[in-house]
């Protein structure tokens, strides 16, 4: 955050799930293929409490916006740019809260944000490890390598739909990527990143 006279550092949380695909199905689907994500992020207020909760799936679209009631909508400029989807807002999150994301099956859109605690009959346990594991992956035949290309691109997740969107100036449109190359806007210019990014559409209250 900036003002007129200082700046301030906020933390935030990162929590990203993958799966090993997005399936394709019968016909043509220019969306499917191998591995698939979805990115929650966590910004939190000086005090610690939640501020704004956002998502992306690890291609960098989808990206939404759930505001608490401390996040006072800005007004947007009258321009063609993406602005902030914000499909619902949350109230004030305290400690013992806890929030479950429910996303559609297959293509694992993140459907609605459910506060407590969800019971289900039968689930998969998801193990934690720091994202940075990525970076160093043991290979079968020996050695180690990343995950991504050196120019963060999951290789072997491209989609059909970079076919389409490539002239919007983003690298392998659909494709899965690294932390810090999401652009997260096919009309002007956004990236998940961006240290001012929540700064453009909300104030702290």
């Amino acid at each position: 955050m900036h003002g007129a006279a200082q700046f301030r550092a906020l933390l935030q949380l990162n929590y990203a799930i993958w799966f090993p695909e997005r399936p394709k199905g019968a016909g043509w689907n220019i969306l499917g293929g191998h591995l698939d994500g979805v990115l929650w992020r966590v910004t939190l207020a000086p005090d610690g409490e939640p501020w704004v909760f956002d998502s992306i799936h690890h291609c960098g679209c989808y990206h939404q916006f759930f505001p608490t009631p401390r996040a006072v909508p800005k007004p947007q400029p009258d321009t063609l740019d993406e602005t902030a989807l914000v499909p619902q807002v949350l109230p004030r999150i305290g400690p013992d809260t806890r929030i479950t994301l429910r996303l559609a099956a297959g293509t694992h859109y993140l459907e609605r944000v459910v506060m407590g605690a969800v019971s289900f009959e039968t689930a998969l346990k998801y193990i934690f490890t720091d994202d940075d594991a990525l970076r160093s992956v043991p290979l079968a035949e020996g050695g180690r390598r990343s995950v991504f290309r050196p120019d963060g691109i999951v290789p072997g997740s491209e989609r059909g739909e970079r076919w389409l969107f490539w002239p919007m100036g983003v690298p392998e449109p659909g494709a899965m990527r690294q932390w810090g190359r999401h652009a997260t806007a096919f009309v002007g210019r956004r990236h998940f990143d961006d240290p001012w990014l929540l700064e453009r559409y909300f104030t702290l209250k």
